[in-house]
């Protein structure tokens, strides 16, 4: 059985990224998932430009929401992707790439999965303001 990891949350003192420097469009998709009890958060490449102090050329999203429960919430949604569904969120100026949380295989279910490099526990930024 996977046991889930429980994520580390890292005080908005502890960090230097505030929701100002974030899109407006990417606030309101995080907000609408939260209000619809879903988890999510901002991952990948934009989180490394945050914490750099770098503008970000775009902002991804991972929630426990599946594909066609994100496309019930927001209209403004496509679905790509045959092996792994994303959905795309069109906005004026921009899209955002928000993708379901997906666990590895454990080894003794399939013979080409591998451990994890290190087995530290997600952390995660709290923005209080």
């Amino acid at each position: 059985m996977v046991q889930a990891m429980q994520p580390i949350i890292i005080p908005r003192k502890e960090h230097r990224i505030s929701r100002k420097k974030i899109s407006r469009n990417v606030l309101r998709t995080l907000y609408r998932l939260h209000e619809n009890g879903f988890i999510a958060y901002l991952m990948g490449g934009c989180v490394r430009d945050l914490l750099l102090e770098r503008t970000p050329k775009d902002f991804d999203v991972a929630t426990d929401a599946r594909p066609g429960q994100i496309k019930r919430l927001f209209r403004n949604c496509r679905l790509v992707g045959r092996r792994f569904r994303l959905a795309h969120l069109h906005f004026a100026d921009e899209i955002i790439e928000v993708s379901t949380f997906r666990a590895d295989a454990l080894p003794e279910e399939s013979e080409t999965a591998r451990p994890s490099p290190n087995n530290h526990k997600p952390r995660h930024l709290k923005d209080d303001s």
